[in-house]
């Protein structure tokens, strides 16, 4: 071993570091608790009225899908009828 020029550290650390040896150092800081956000939802969509004879006479029956944006499905109610569109976008601004 060779011999060191450096003196024995402090027997308390806190002499060195001026720490206040009451205070926990490695103590976290608390947070508030969270909050739940509040739910809030979109205003509920509705089909306007129609006076097309293809849905009044259940030909076709047109839904609406809760999906961003809104769309539409329009389905064939007749018997071997295997016409169904994509769903088109909603908007309440459609005409009759």
């Amino acid at each position: 071993m060779s011999d060191s020029s450096l003196s024995d550290p402090p027997a308390d650390p806190s002499i060195v570091l001026d720490i206040d040896p009451d205070i926990d150092s490695f103590s976290e800081p608390t947070l508030p608790p969270l909050l739940p956000m509040p739910f809030s939802t979109a205003p509920r969509l509705k089909l306007p009225h129609t006076v097309s004879p293809l849905f009044l006479q259940n030909l076709y029956q047109r839904t609406l899908l809760l999906t961003v944006p809104p769309k539409i499905q329009i389905v064939c109610l007749q018997p071997n009828c295997g016409y169904t569109p994509l769903p088109m976008l909603f908007s309440d601004k459609s005409t009759e």
